[in-house]
């Protein structure tokens, strides 16, 4: 069942960006791909972060790719929670598995800011 907005612990902002992942986890099997699945993010939270792509993420499987927030590029580990077609493409949830301390940091300011306002 698809996680909604009473699950989340964190506030989600918006925050558009483009990103390829080359490598996932399948279980404990580290996939190689020699086309990249193309990523659109959504939203982003201290928690995990929406996307858009145009083939399904199946659950459970653990993505790794590089994120760009703010100035700088982080490599991101995120389980992918749920994913649903929607028309043309699919949008999926996935919950951060690692992440670098100064990006969760980053978003947590974001997500603070967002609330003042």
């Amino acid at each position: 069942m698809p996680y909604g907005k009473k699950d989340r612990h964190h506030k989600r902002v918006r925050h558009e960006d483009r990103a390829l992942c080359y490598r996932y986890y399948n279980m404990e099997e580290l996939i190689e791909l020699d086309q990249p699945i193309e990523l659109f993010v959504v939203d982003i939270s201290a928690g995990g972060v929406g996307l858009r792509s145009r083939q399904p993420l199946n659950s459970g499987f653990v993505l790794i790719f590089d994120l760009n927030f703010g100035l700088s590029t982080y490599k991101i580990m995120a389980k992918v929670m749920w994913s649903k077609q929607r028309d043309s493409y699919y949008r999926s949830g996935l919950e951060f598995v690692s992440m670098p301390y100064k990006l969760r940091g980053e978003i947590k300011a974001l997500t603070s800011l967002d609330q003042a306002l």
